[in-house]
Parts: C-alpha cells; sequence; structure tokens
C-alpha cells in the first residue's frame, strides 16, 4: 500500500495558513464514522462507484495521496478521504495496525478545520456539486460573519458576484419564511426577483404568495414584480400584486400547461450510461456478480437497443 505526498493539498493549506505535518497513523485510530458526519458533500456522503474504483485500485496497489485528518481525543478525525477509506476497507486491505499515510492539521480551531474539510475536497478526491460548494460558502459565511465574501467564493470555486446573489436569495428565503410562506418550490432565480421587493417585507410576501399559488415563473414574476413596483406606497403595491392575481384567474383557461420535453431527459440518460460504461467497461467492474443480474441486466440493455435501433433508424 502506497501513500504520496499531495503538493496540491499542501498548497492550500500554506496559502489558508492551516499548519500541518505528515504522519503514518495505525488505521485503529482512526474514526472513520466522524469521517463520514464531517464529509464536504452534502447530498451524498459515499458513492458506490467511486468506492469500488477506490477499492479495485487498493487490490491492484495503486498509489493514493494521503488523508488529511485532525487530532480528536485518542484519536484523528478525518477531514479528506472518505471514500480512499471504504475503497481500502472494500479491498480489506485494513488491518487495525495497518499504517495509514495521513497530513495531520495541526490546529484546533473551528473554522480553520471547517475551511479545510470544505476546500480539500475541491483540490483531492470527489469534487463537490456547485450548489454543494455554494451552500458551503454559505455555512461558512453565517457560522464566520467577519470572513469577506471575495476571499470565501475563491475558496469554494465561485465567482463573488454569484456568492452575493445566492446570500441574497438565502437572505429572502429566510424572510419569506418567516412569514409563512412556502418557498420549497421557488427557484433561485425567482427568489432573486422577489427580493426586489425586499424594501417592504409584507409586499414581498404577498408577491412570493401569488407566485408559489399560481406556480408563477420567468415574465410572469418579472411581470408581476413589476406591477408592484410602479406604485410608491406599500398599500399600493399590495393592491397592485392583489389585481395581478385576479388578472391571472381572469385568463386562467388560457394558461398553457407546461411540459418538460423528452429531449433533455434522453440525452442525460444517454451521457450518463455512457460515463458509467467509460468507467466500468465489463460486467465484473459494473459488480454484475450473480448469474441472474447478468441475465436480467442483458435482457434489459437487448430492449433498450433494439428500441434505439427503431429510433435511429432512418
Amino acid at each position: 500500500m502506497q501513500w504520496t505526498r499531495n503538493d496540491a493539498v499542501e498548497c492550500v493549506l500554506r496559502r489558508n495558513g492551516i499548519p500541518f505535518h505528515y504522519e503514518d497513523i495505525p488505521y485503529s485510530q482512526i474514526n472513520v464514522k466522524r469521517g463520514l458526519a464531517n464529509q464536504a458533500r452534502l447530498t451524498t456522503p459515499l458513492i458506490d462507484d467511486v468506492v469500488t474504483q477506490y477499492g479495485i485500485g487498493f487490490e491492484r496497489g495503486d498509489p493514493f495521496p494521503s488523508l488529511v485528518v485532525h487530532k480528536n481525543g485518542r484519536g484523528y478525525d478525518p477531514d479528506d478521504g472518505n471514500h480512499r477509506l471504504a475503497g481500502g476497507e472494500l479491498a480489506g486491505v485494513f488491518k487495525p495496525d495497518t499504517p495509514v499515510g495521513c497530513v495531520v492539521l495541526d490546529t484546533d480551531d473551528d473554522m480553520l478545520l471547517a475551511l479545510a474539510r470544505s476546500v480539500l475536497n475541491r483540490t483531492n478526491g470527489l469534487q463537490q456539486e456547485r450548489e454543494e460548494a455554494v451552500q458551503h460558502a454559505l455555512n461558512m459565511i453565517e457560522k464566520f460573519p467577519h470572513l469577506k465574501q471575495g476571499e470565501v467564493a475563491k475558496e469554494f470555486g465561485l465567482t463573488e458576484t454569484f456568492l452575493s446573489r445566492a446570500i441574497r436569495a438565502k437572505r429572502t428565503v429566510d424572510i419569506l419564511e418567516d412569514r409563512h410562506v412556502k418557498t420549497g418550490s421557488l427557484k433561485r432565480s425567482v427568489v432573486l426577483e422577489l427580493s426586489k421587493l425586499s424594501r417592504s417585507e409584507p409586499v414581498m410576501a404577498a408577491a412570493a404568495d401569488v407566485t408559489v399559488r399560481h406556480a408563477l415563473v420567468g415574465r410572469e414574476v418579472e411581470g408581476l414584480v413589476a406591477a408592484a413596483t410602479s406604485k410608491r406606497s406599500e398599500a399600493r403595491q399590495i393592491q397592485a400584486v392583489q389585481e395581478y392575481e385576479e388578472e391571472l384567474e381572469k385568463y386562467a383557461p388560457r394558461r398553457i400547461e407546461r411540459k418538460a420535453s423528452p429531449k433533455g431527459s434522453f440525452l442525460r440518460s444517454l451521457h450518463a450510461l455512457f460515463g458509467v460504461v467509460a468507467k466500468h467497461p465489463t460486467a465484473e467492474h459494473l459488480q454484475l456478480t450473480s448469474k441472474s443480474e447478468y441475465q436480467e441486466a442483458k435482457r434489459d440493455w437487448e430492449q433498450v437497443r433494439d428500441r434505439l435501433n427503431k429510433v435511429f433508424a432512418k
């Protein structure tokens, strides 16, 4: 088992003023479960395909970058490397006394540890989704308000403008939810449009209620906001929102039901399938280990293949 130094990780840690040293730590002293609780990906702690890929690499004897950990009591909590740990466990290479190469963070500062967990995921191993990076950046600013937005945005691979819009959207959502508006169905672009009414929370809440009730999007929301902002007093603005809703209800039968085009779904599925088989080119890599699973997958594929042949027959 080979553990390597990682110049990119060292650069990130030095740039953020986080002291560290390299050390081989017995596997039994690494708190794997606490590492999953610290993971930087918000939606899925571990992705099975990545764990399998790493497990195969461990079996082949491939070198892996050292984990990043920090001291916690008698053990060490992982801050980066959960998929490598899971892959090694899958391959059965870890014994209690197996030495694991680690970059040990020489700090107990909560801010530095939180920053390290988030930014290292962009440098080493599986990348965060953009929305996860946004959420981590928002959490960082909320927890440490003295940090500059530009610096936080840079660490999470975001532009300062994009992060600023995300902050405005979050504050708008917080205000609306305090006023009992159900915001779960609202896209960020819609929330940002509604935020133009933030000078009057009652007006903004009234407009948001109308938006949610009628599933307004795009120019419809722009029209609603424009109708409200064309009036000067708060009472007149609320009245404008009410009148806009009355017009919506008056012409409701003429509104065309929006149906998603199958093209986007088809192309995304096709590209996703190609990506999976490119990374896992054999039945063994796809973990189709039992005969029944293999036969079932083969039948499904033959049916899809025959239908696609008809689609592209011309």
